[in-house]
C-alpha cells in the first residue's frame, strides 16, 4: 500500500507501521500513535485527504 503524506511529518520512510484489521475487513495503519490511512480490503483509501495532502500531490505531477 503507498501510505499518503502526512502534515506531522516530511517523511514516514523507515517508520514502523502497525495495521489494525477491523471485522468489516477494513485496514487502518497506525504510526507512532498517529492514523495515516483507513483502507477497504482492496486497499482502496477510505479516508478522505486534507487539503494539504491533496496540494502535495498535486506538486508532485
Amino acid at each position: 500500500m503507498q501510505i499518503e503524506r502526512a502534515e506531522w511529518r516530511t517523511t514516514l520512510a523507515g517508520c514502523k507501521v502497525i495495521i489494525h484489521q477491523h471485522l468489516d475487513t477494513s485496514l487502518t495503519l497506525m504510526i507512532a500513535g498517529h492514523r495515516v490511512g483507513h483502507y477497504s480490503a482492496e486497499g482502496k483509501l477510505l479516508t478522505p485527504l486534507t487539503k494539504k495532502q491533496i496540494k502535495a500531490m498535486i506538486q508532485e505531477l
